[in-house]
């Protein structure tokens, strides 16, 4: 039976995201406080959400979050459609025979060989029990690590029962000398190392733990629990030597393997994966996007570190892990391939703390290509908000082992300043027949985007907005709120002078959406993304809005009324939100256009009829001009702007839930939406 344990570590991943007004309801934040309405931009986002609450693990944890709600369910949407939904975003490479790297009980806690494991591996551990059932005590020998490498080649690590009866096996005079890791020529860890060698040469490496003896302990299999024992070597190196991954077809690097640092699995897909990274790699080199520098962080960065220098040229690798012994292996690896591997920083990152080292990797080196891996409870404290700090990161490229954490995560890294968008996503097999489901997917800096849903009052634009605020994918200006707060709190101010006034805080807000992200140290502002709304209606109003705030997309949703009664829909419409409690007092009292809540039918229907005669729906093939020069009307400063044109009928509930769905996705994972498309 393979009877592999891992330690329990709890990462806790802890929103690093403004705490909401207590008086903040139904999810919208009020204004910073000491800030008094109509001073400086002002957007209004949702509160910040708890990304710890999964499972058992994330319970301890929730009173050190802020906000204390829950992930948006479109992100956990997002990754069911990503990881069931779309088969051919899968690399199947079969569920049994496939584990190269495994544990077997021995002795009287023997059970078989294990479907999943590799013939070799498995016909290792038969002989092993054999051994074992063949000595005088098979009690003696507890447990073997085995591991198969892509050379063919085999290691062991065995657990053996108790100081006394190791030192007399391999032939010591006194216990303490168990861990020289060293054994007499005739003594029986000889014999049983002969007999292995005979019947399986492979085996280029053994290595061995004590366990106490008179208990069922074992010694703990993490390096860096403080009570973990290094494995003294018996017969070879206490290491094996893999390769890397080949990358289509192409020869892998050596690199060393210690026996707990045996953090491949599965040759066929870690080939899998390694191609997809590679070729996003070389997409974004392609496209100019990225510098000569890696960032590697968590348990693959040797391996993996190695086969993107080897096939992607990066001149300049920093690699830090948590684990001291795979560290000592990635040390080992670089001096390895010389000149192959040049140019690598390594060094240990102390409690999960990649955050930190993050930080401190010297700027000034061009764009940066990072390589993060989590751990089944996701990525440790701090490494998401040291990313989006990190203007020079432009991309990330997330191994994940657990799809659990993913929803949360996925929500802190696409919301806010410097937030990501997934531009690439590949599920695999690597764990194949267990719950634990193996993804990589790309982290691209989302572009400024800005999305303008556009119709009269009535269709559902608040509902749209707030929806996609509860997210955290992008900040909402909301008009009505600005007026009210110009016309029903300023009784000095009329109904044109608030308008103009609500009209410049708008603008001023969109220029300085971006500003908020000098604070991080870095001289130029980082994307965003920005909802206005409003109706929307004016096509100079909407150019006017795109020439402030300068979007690299842009969204238009239309809510279109429905062509029958729209008169009685909008009106009935208008009225229910108003008699609602649900509704913010500055919807209820500003009511249509200004109006007051006790405003008649008659003046309703004739301010409706007026703003519909007015509207101007946005036309796809009709880009916003941008400025008077026609060489620039359909450019921002930094490119091309894409144009992205929603629509649905206002009366038709399934169709704005798509619209919503859709938007939401443009917003964080634009790739799905164009296979959606």
């Amino acid at each position: 039976m393979c009877s592999e344990r891992y330690v329990p570590q709890r990462l806790p991943i802890v929103v690093d995201l403004p705490r909401a007004a207590p008086g903040s309801g139904r999810g919208l934040c009020a204004p910073p406080a000491g800030q008094l309405p109509g001073e400086g931009p002002v957007f209004w986002q949702a509160r910040p959400a708890s990304l710890s609450s999964y499972g058992e693990a994330g319970k301890p944890h929730l009173s050190e979050t802020v906000g204390g709600t829950a992930t948006s369910p479109l992100f956990v949407r997002l990754m069911e459609e990503l990881h069931d939904g779309r088969p051919e975003l899968h690399t199947a490479t079969g569920s049994s025979g496939y584990r190269n790297k495994a544990s077997y009980s021995l002795g009287p806690q023997f059970a078989g060989v294990q479907e999943t494991c590799a013939p070799e591996v498995n016909q290792l551990a038969l002989r092993l029990q054999e051994l074992a059932q063949e000595s005088s005590d098979p009690a003696f020998f507890v447990e073997a690590a085995l591991k198969l490498t892509r050379r063919g080649t085999l290691g062991v690590k065995l657990v053996l029962r108790g100081q006394e009866a190791a030192a007399s096996w391999l032939g010591l005079g006194l216990p303490q000398q168990v861990a020289d890791g060293f054994c007499t020529e005739d003594s029986p860890a000889a014999s049983w190392h002969k007999q292995l060698k005979t019947s399986v040469p492979e085996v280029c490496s053994v290595t061995y733990q004590v366990a106490p003896a008179g208990s069922d302990e074992k010694p703990p299999k993490s390096p860096w629990h403080p009570r973990y024992p290094m494995p003294s070597p018996l017969f070879g190196e206490p290491f094996v030597i893999e390769e890397t991954p080949a990358v289509r077809g192409e020869k892998g690097l050596a690199f060393r393997l210690s026996p707990d640092a045996f953090s491949e699995v599965n040759s066929p897909a870690e080939d899998a994966m390694t191609d997809v990274v590679v070729d996003w790699v070389k997409m974004l080199q392609q496209q100019g996007c990225l510098g000569e520098t890696l960032c590697m962080f968590g348990r693959n960065s040797g391996f993996i570190g190695l086969a993107l220098q080897q096939h992607c040229g990066f001149k300049r690798v920093y690699a830090y892990t948590h684990c001291p012994v795979t560290l000592a292996d990635l040390d080992a690896s670089v001096a390895m391939n010389g000149a192959t591997a040049a140019g690598w920083v390594v060094g240990r990152s102390e409690k999960y703390d990649f955050g930190g080292v993050l930080s401190r990797i010297p700027k000034g080196q061009g764009p940066l290509f990072v390589h993060v891996t989590n751990s089944r409870h996701g990525l440790a404290d701090g490494v998401i908000p040291a990313l989006k700090a990190r203007s020079d990161v432009i991309a990330v490229a997330y191994n994940s082992c657990s799809h659990l954490p993913l929803p949360g995560e996925w929500q802190e890294l696409c919301s806010g300043p410097g937030a990501f968008e997934l531009r690439a996503f590949r599920s695999f097999d690597l764990l194949a027949g267990t719950e634990f489901l193996s993804s990589y997917f790309l982290l691209v800096r989302r572009p400024p985007v800005l999305v303008l849903p556009v119709g009269p009052p009535g269709v559902g634009k608040s509902w749209l907005a707030r929806q996609l605020a509860a997210t955290l994918t992008c900040a909402v200006f909301e008009r009505d709120k600005a007026f009210f707060e110009e016309r029903l709190r300023r009784s000095d101010v009329g109904l044109a002078e608030a308008k103009r006034r609500t009209h410049e805080r708008l603008l001023a807000a969109l220029r300085g959406a971006g500003a908020s992200s000098t604070e991080l140290g870095s001289p130029e502002s980082l994307p965003t993304a920005v909802l206005l709304d409003s109706t929307n209606g004016s096509q100079a109003a909407r150019e006017a809005y795109c020439t402030a705030f300068k979007p690299r997309r842009l969204i238009y949703v239309a809510l279109r009324p429905p062509e029958e009664k729209m008169l009685d829909f909008l009106l009935g419409r208008v009225r229910s939100r108003g008699q609602s409690a649900d509704t913010p007092e500055h919807e209820r009292l500003v009511g249509i256009g200004g109006l007051r809540p006790e405003a008649s039918d008659q003046e309703m229907q004739e301010k409706v009829s007026r703003i519909l005669a007015a509207l101007e729906w946005p036309d796809a093939s009709v880009p916003p001009q941008l400025s008077s020069d026609p060489a620039t009307t359909t450019t921002t400063a930094a490119g091309p702007l894409e144009l992205i044109m929603l629509k649905a009928q206002a009366d038709d509930t399934a169709a704005v839930q798509a619209v919503l769905w859709k938007c939401f996705l443009h917003l964080c994972c634009p790739f799905l939406a164009n296979l959606e498309a």
